[in-house]
């Protein structure tokens, strides 16, 4: 069944090859807001929630977009079913990870996939909310807005994920892609705003970052 209640992905190495310095300070970071996350209320969740996907329906990136990356939200990130629904609603056409299996000695990918409904998901390798394999594969380079999930955001648009690099490589891959149009968007939370996230020359940045009291476009 798909859990709602993961917080954090326990079964996965991080990545190799950082420094020792580097990844200590994220992992403390990371333990740090992840913390603060989990202890806000249901009630402030939902409707900080809420005022997120507010201003991301408020964003030219979205209206014009017509194929949206997105995300299940699971444990205390924020709430994203509301905008699959309100994205459902607009006639966007929806793209949702699926994690695929490590192959050949590299280590878990996301692929992406059309979902219809949320009916349609099945639970993953936490019990996360993903598309089938025989759901339609969606190009990275096809996307027109990429939302995607974190732990902690600065405002140098740096990004700290849970520690896999799943959407690093996506976000490299699209790079590799000639840099599509589409705009990287993060939705958080105020608490996960830092001073400063640890980032090396793999980590990839955001293009936007929305919180239920803040916008930043970091490429003007």
């Amino acid at each position: 069944m798909i859990n709602p209640e993961v917080t954090e992905l326990p079964d996965l190495p991080d990545l190799p090859h950082l420094p020792d310095e580097v990844t200590r300070a994220k992992r403390a970071l990371r333990h740090r807001v992840l913390q603060l996350r989990d202890h806000m209320s249901a009630e402030q969740r939902a409707a900080d929630s809420a005022r997120c996907v507010e201003r991301l329906l408020d964003l030219d990136d979205y209206r014009h977009a017509q194929i949206v990356l997105s995300y299940m939200g699971f444990g205390s990130e924020i709430m994203t079913l509301p905008l699959f629904d309100l994205m459902r609603k607009a006639g966007k056409s929806i793209a949702l990870p699926r994690m695929l299996p490590p192959a050949s000695g590299q280590p878990s990918r996301l692929s992406l996939h059309r979902v219809d409904a949320v009916s349609a998901l099945v639970a993953g390798r936490w019990g996360i909310g993903e598309p089938t394999p025989q759901a339609p594969i969606v190009d990275v380079s096809s996307l027109d807005l990429i939302v995607i999930p974190g732990v902690a955001f600065d405002l140098r648009a740096g990004r700290l994920g849970y520690g896999k690099g799943y959407y690093d490589h996506l976000l490299g891959t699209r790079h590799l892609q000639h840099r599509p149009h589409a705009a990287i968007v993060a939705l958080a939370f105020d608490c996960q705003v830092v001073d400063q996230v640890p980032i090396t020359a793999r980590d990839e940045k955001i293009d936007v970052l929305i919180t239920p009291t803040q916008f930043f476009d970091f490429r003007t």
